[in-house]
């Protein structure tokens, strides 16, 4: 029995791995399609209850890179669509600090000046390292969802889509 004012809340971890040329399409505004694995894993906030182990279930993804609905992630019979975050257009960034005025910087200072000129998850993270990327992107997209004559519930998606030589590099040989 779930309490009244015990809160439902539906997590989904999303993970697909993709090769470089895909990676590289997904920049150019290209979409591509993958198969990932989901794990969604229901938890009741205040008493801690989760539906863990949660099973891991494979599935299509389409991702779309373009501005429209940006970091959208919407189920679809057979997977997923998930729309690529963008950088906001007015994203103002603080001047680079001289060496001088660097040097001169507390450890503290530094982390917040990292921190206020952190670029947000976009696509350019999925480039390789050499070209600016980290072959990497990592998101969270928060929404509320109905039950149909049910209570609503909060939804969390947690999206990684990483290079898929890093998985290759977990597997054994």
């Amino acid at each position: 029995m779930i309490a009244k004012d015990d809160k439902i809340v539906l997590t989904v971890q999303h993970e697909v791995f993709l090769t470089r040329e895909e990676r590289y399409k997904l920049v150019e505004g290209e979409e591509v399609e993958a198969l990932g694995v989901s794990v969604p894993v229901w938890v009741l906030q205040k008493s801690g209850k989760t539906t863990e182990p949660a099973p891991e279930i494979f599935c299509r993804y389409k991702i779309i890179n373009d501005k429209e609905q940006p970091g959208q992630v919407k189920k679809t019979k057979k997977g997923y669509v998930i729309r690529l975050p963008q950088i906001p257009e007015d994203l103002v960034f603080l001047p680079r600090p001289t060496d001088e005025e660097w040097e001169e910087m507390t450890l503290e200072a530094r982390d917040d000046w990292f921190h206020q000129n952190r670029k947000p998850p976009n696509p350019n993270c999925l480039k390789d390292r050499t070209d600016g990327g980290g072959e990497y992107l990592r998101f969270e997209k928060q929404r509320k969802a109905k039950f149909k004559n049910g209570p609503y519930i909060q939804v969390v998606h947690w999206v990684e889509i990483k290079s898929i030589e890093s998985l290759k590099q977990t597997l054994l040989t």
